[in-house]
């Protein structure tokens, strides 16, 4: 899911405290993403749909990036965001658009 970003948030992660790398590799990232019923994509897609729900925009940043690294086209991203705007404040949905055309612009 975070691509190239991976080392990056591994270092963070141990830079928070020890055991929160094995926590968030285990049970986040092991137990959560490799439940039956929902392939990567799909998985990831709902994720973003929820996160961008939320106040949360270094998460919302990194899961548009892991929409792209799970296999999504951009025009699915696009889909997902045209569905939950209609739910945010025209200012939160605004910078919903413009955090995912940085996204991807970028390529990142």
């Amino acid at each position: 899911m975070y691509g190239r970003t991976y080392h990056k948030l591994m270092l963070n992660l141990r830079a928070l405290h020890p055991a929160i790398e094995p926590l968030v590799v285990v049970d986040a990232y092991g137990k959560i993403l490799s439940r039956p019923g929902l392939d990567a994509k799909r998985r990831e897609l709902c994720t973003l749909a929820a996160i961008a729900m939320q106040n949360a925009p270094m998460q919302l940043h990194a899961h548009l990036r892991g929409t792209l690294n799970t296999g999504s086209t951009r025009e699915d991203v696009d889909e997902v965001i045209a569905i939950v705007e209609v739910d945010l404040t025209k200012e939160r949905a605004l910078k919903l658009w413009e955090m995912w055309a940085d996204v991807r612009e970028r390529n990142l």
